[in-house]
């Protein structure tokens, strides 16, 4: 009789106790969900990843573009910068000719003055 107590018990310490499995289908499932949720997430940050590269090259190109566009306009500047320089020198040449000739003519008419007095 001991014997077949011993057998009864040892068959149903190895059948699986049902409860116990229900639970570990419910954690599997559980870990299931959460693992897909994971995966769901994984993927979004990988597409914002991808996206945000993107947007950095667009932003990198614009930056070398912006650099090379003001390279050009100090470029320009420094031409206008002398053709300015130049224009005002040769400007106050021209005022001083000019102001020299208005007193020259100045004399011219105060001789012609005198001379008809």
């Amino acid at each position: 009789m001991k014997s077949l107590d011993l057998i009864k018990a040892s068959i149903k310490d190895k059948i699986p106790d049902e409860d116990k499995e229900h639970r570990k289908k419910v954690e599997l499932r559980s870990l299931h969900h959460r693992l897909q949720n994971e995966e769901v997430r994984l993927n979004n940050t990988v597409g914002e990843n991808t996206y945000l590269k993107v947007e950095i090259d667009i932003m990198r190109k614009e930056i070398i573009f912006a650099k090379n566009s003001i390279e050009i306009m100090e470029g320009q500047i420094k031409g206008l910068r002398s053709h300015a320089t130049d224009a005002n020198k040769k400007s106050n040449v021209l005022s001083k000719k000019t102001s020299e000739h208005n007193n020259w003519i100045l004399s011219l008419k105060a001789k012609s003055e005198q001379g008809k007095e």
